[in-house]
C-alpha cells in the first residue's frame, strides 16, 4: 500500500505499532505443503498464491476468513470456509 501510495509512511508508523500489540502467531511452512496444499488451491480457483494460502489456512484452522475480494470470496463459499 505504501508503494501504491495507498497509505503515508506516518499511517504505516501507526498501523506498525497497533500490529505489535497483536498476539500473532507464526504459522510454519514447508515448500511441500506449498505444492501440495496451496498451489492446487490457486489453480483450482484462480487465485493469487498469496490469496491461497490465507483460505487453506481458514480452512485447515477452520477459521472465518475476512476478504472483499471477490474470486477469494467465491472460493470460500464453494470450500465451505466462513466468511466475515
Amino acid at each position: 500500500m505504501l508503494r501504491r501510495k495507498r497509505l503515508s509512511l506516518e499511517q504505516l508508523s501507526v498501523a506498525t505499532e497497533q500490529l505489535q500489540n497483536f498476539a500473532l502467531e507464526m504459522e510454519p511452512s514447508t515448500p511441500r505443503h506449498w505444492f501440495v496444499a496451496v498451489l492446487p488451491l490457486a489453480v483450482k480457483y484462480s487465485l493469487t498464491v498469496y490469496d491461497a494460502a490465507y483460505l487453506e489456512l481458514a480452512q485447515r484452522r477452520k477459521l472465518p476468513l475476512a476478504t472483499l475480494d471477490d474470486a477469494l470470496r467465491v472460493a470460500a463459499r464453494k470450500m465451505k470456509v466462513k466468511l466475515i
